[in-house]
């Protein structure tokens, strides 16, 4: 069961660039789907985030929305990640324009993430596993901000063992979380 209040709901969704090109000549007219460019549009309290993958042949979507626009769907709350409807999905967007809208429905499947306000974590690693970037941070995933803590967490961890020969301890894995924590 999720904790921590959930603030924004995401949809995430991955179209064929062929698709684009094919049936949204309009979507295409304003954003190329090919360029190796992220995309944002937003319209009141809705973002969507577009951009390029796997080298230009699908498309990803990231369209983010305050929770209270998905309250009402009591099963919803039974999961951070569920099934996406495209039919809510299409009201909550509704304003945007259909050259927009119109690509939604070519995704084949979509899903829905809770995002949570969590409190840090006292201990970012357990054994040899250690988190980074937005899973070690209590930081929400927007704008940008968990590829960039994780970049930063991967250059840490690589100063850290640049040079080590032997599995790393606790007490090394102790000091990542010294020099990466943000509060």
């Amino acid at each position: 069961m999720p904790t921590g209040h959930s603030v924004f709901l995401v949809y995430r969704l991955m179209i064929p660039t062929n698709t684009f090109e094919k049936y949204e000549p309009d979507f295409c007219s304003k954003i190329n789907p090919r360029d190796p460019l992220t995309s944002m549009i937003v319209a009141h309290d809705c973002r969507l985030i577009m951009g390029p993958g796997k080298q230009g042949e699908v498309h990803g979507a990231v369209a983010l929305m305050p929770n209270e626009q998905m309250k009402e769907d009591p099963k919803f709350n039974q999961s951070w990640v569920s099934e996406g409807n495209l039919d809510k999905m299409l009201e909550i967007f509704s304003e945007y324009p259909t050259w927009v809208t119109n690509i939604f429905k070519h995704s084949a499947d979509f899903g829905l993430w809770q995002l949570h306000d969590l409190d840090p974590l006292k201990k970012w690693h357990s054994g040899r596993v250690i988190l980074i970037g937005d899973a070690a941070h209590a930081m929400l995933p927007t704008q940008g901000q968990g590829a960039s803590q994780v970049i930063g967490d991967a250059e840490a961890l690589g100063a850290f063992f640049e040079n080590v020969s032997e599995p790393p301890s606790t007490k090394a894995l102790t000091k990542i979380l010294g020099v990466r924590i943000v509060f």
